[in-house]
């Protein structure tokens, strides 16, 4: 990794980017604000580890500095105590805002730094999980935006646990109904649901790549499986994209993301070809345009992003905002060739009337497709 060492005492800071070498990083010192700006701006810097004490310019003005400019880099503070991180400018509840992955408290060995700084990269897979026999259920308190909540009836994770499953009791409390490890029986969830009235799990956003590798494990498998039904490799596919436009939108795209997104696309892109009818659609789209399934994808990304800043989105509503977005210029196919890859204000008098008979178009397309539900159609419409 590319790491910037930002340490106003020279002789530890000089001592941090020594041992981070020796780790097989590649490491560069600054010992004061401007200077870590500098570097910031010439140089492509994955992890920027910030003393909270830095001086010409501030911690936090070159915190700013990052994120003005847009530079995806993941941010280490280091402080003398907890209680500096509390007295200090940023306020401790402020960290997560400002974008800070992780807090060090001195003294701390390179190992530890060394741990913190892959673990931002670390591809974090279900196959990790060791199987254990223990069951507690437990109350906590935590704050409700940790979580990610999945509908009961969508939850699959296999016959272990791939991390802790709780049900939300009330805002701010939670109860842990399974723990990472533990064998899970239908039966029990079957309960929760049917018996109790749960309606979705949670789990800590925390472990969300988790989940995101897990699906997309299993998406490629059941495509392989020609029992599975057309509508349940939809259904897969469907949360797997949700789960990861979700990712990318509250954590960004940085490398282990976009690894990640390409493989959830190849996922989708799998599931599609896995249905005969919807293959023939895609094969000649994109045919004709070569760069549809970026456009397409991208469109699920700002969909989902305008949802929920508009609070319209649900976790019934999203999967069919996206796989709607993903859709929505199939009627582009009906259009005569020369309008297909013509922009709408390229265009004017019969051609324009033409071209955005595209939407509908879309319909009558997807009316074909059994597995495409109204929902769905209303969208591309």
């Amino acid at each position: 990794m590319k790491v910037l060492i930002c340490e106003p005492d020279i002789k530890v800071g000089k001592s941090y980017k020594a041992g981070l070498l020796a780790k097989g990083h590649q490491a560069a010192f600054a010992g004061n604000g401007k200077d870590a700006q500098s570097e910031l701006s010439k140089s492509e810097i994955e992890v920027t580890v910030i003393n909270i004490d830095l001086t010409s310019y501030s911690a936090i003005e070159v915190i700013k500095f990052i994120r003005f400019k847009n530079i995806k880099t993941k941010i280490i503070l280091l402080a003398k105590s907890e209680q500096s991180v509390e007295d200090c400018v940023f306020g401790k509840q402020n960290l997560k805002k400002l974008g800070i992955g992780g807090v060090l408290i001195h003294p701390f060995s390179i190992d530890k730094l060394d741990g913190v700084i892959r673990g931002f990269f670390k591809r974090q897979s279900w196959k990790e999980i060791e199987k254990s026999g223990q069951h507690e259920e437990k109350e906590i308190k935590a704050f409700d935006d940790q979580f990610t909540s999945i509908k009961i009836e969508e939850f699959f994770c296999g016959n272990v646990a791939i991390f802790d499953v709780y049900i939300r009791l009330e805002k701010n409390k939670y109860l842990k109904i399974l723990n990472v490890g533990e064998s899970m029986e239908q039966e029990r969830l079957d309960n929760y649901r049917l018996n109790k009235g749960v309606t979705n799990l949670y789990f800590k956003t925390s472990e969300r790549k988790i989940y995101i590798n897990f699906l997309n494990d299993l998406v490629k498998r059941v495509n392989d499986k020609p029992k599975v039904s057309a509508q349940t490799k939809l259904n897969f596919s469907e949360n797997l994209t949700a789960l990861m436009v979700q990712e990318v939108y509250t954590k960004g795209l940085n490398k282990d993301a976009l690894e990640e997104t390409l493989n959830v696309c190849e996922s989708v892109h799998k599931t599609l070809e896995g249905i005969p009818s919807m293959l023939k659609l895609f094969t000649e789209f994109i045919e004709y345009e070569d760069t549809v399934e970026g456009h397409l994808y991208l469109t699920m990304i700002y969909a989902d992003a305008v949802a929920q800043n508009l609070g319209w989105v649900t976790d019934h509503s999203r999967p069919k905002i996206l796989l709607g977005a993903f859709l929505h210029d199939i009627g582009k196919l009906k259009l005569p060739k020369n309008l297909r890859g013509k922009k709408r204000h390229e265009l004017s008098g019969t051609s324009l009337e033409e071209y955005e008979k595209h939407c509908r178009y879309g319909v009558e397309l997807l009316d074909q497709i059994p597995e495409v539900g109204e929902q769905i159609k209303q969208i591309v419409y």
